[in-house]
């Protein structure tokens, strides 16, 4: 009987979770999302009103901008939110969007490995993971100088790993390494997963993020 009050009272929790955080998600989407919309809507408004040449017109260009870059920073924080998206395979669906997303012009392919995509997935462990991808796939972008990259996903009911290989220049040999590098590093880390990156023997990059799934 004991048992079964502390089930009742653990599935009660979690169920007034679940509302908490789907409630979030409706209000982040209805009013910060809408009030970025409008800013963008504003901020380009504004700028066909202006000389294209002038200081004006470039703070105008410069707030849409900023405006794109933070609704698809809350666009990753809505995501995150969901309770719908709490398990592996949705997960992997949103690196294959992120991959899309800060990858074009560059050849790609995605790859999953996903045995059991209904495994579940705590909120923390997939924020850590979709900020590792997006920094991952940005540093390739930026300063690998890749015609070719391939993003493989593996996981199963207690670990994920993100692999991420490209055919570009390779790492320096003599510069230190950058802010983002060490950033992969300590996110890993801070979740109990590692971070590895080196040269390949063809010349590209091969880097590996990998972390043990908490229990949801």
């Amino acid at each position: 009987a004991v048992a079964y009050l502390l089930h009742r009272a653990r599935v009660r929790q979690v169920l007034k979770i679940q509302q908490l955080r789907e409630g979030m998600v409706r209000d982040l989407h209805d009013d910060l999302g809408a009030s970025l919309g409008a800013v963008r809507l504003l901020s380009a408004q504004v700028e066909k009103m202006l000389d294209p040449t002038s200081p004006a017109s470039e703070r105008a260009r410069q707030l849409s901008s900023m405006a794109a870059s933070t609704s698809t920073t809350l666009r990753d924080a809505i995501w995150v939110a969901d309770p719908a998206h709490d398990d592996v395979g949705a997960l992997a669906s949103k690196l294959r969007e992120v991959t899309e997303d800060l990858l074009p012009g560059i050849e790609k392919e995605f790859h999953m490995n996903v045995p059991a995509p209904q495994a579940r997935v705590h909120p923390g462990d997939a924020r850590t993971i979709v900020l590792a991808a997006k920094e991952m796939l940005h540093n390739l972008a930026r300063h690998a100088d890749a015609s070719r990259a391939t993003v493989e996903v593996r996981a199963d009911v207690d670990r994920f790993e993100l692999r991420v290989t490209d055919d570009g220049v390779g790492l320096p040999e003599t510069r230190p390494e950058g802010y983002g590098l060490a950033s992969l590093r300590t996110r890993a880390t801070e979740a109990g997963g590692r971070f590895e990156v080196r040269s390949t023997s063809e010349g590209g990059t091969a880097a590996v993020f990998s972390l043990p799934l908490r229990d949801v």
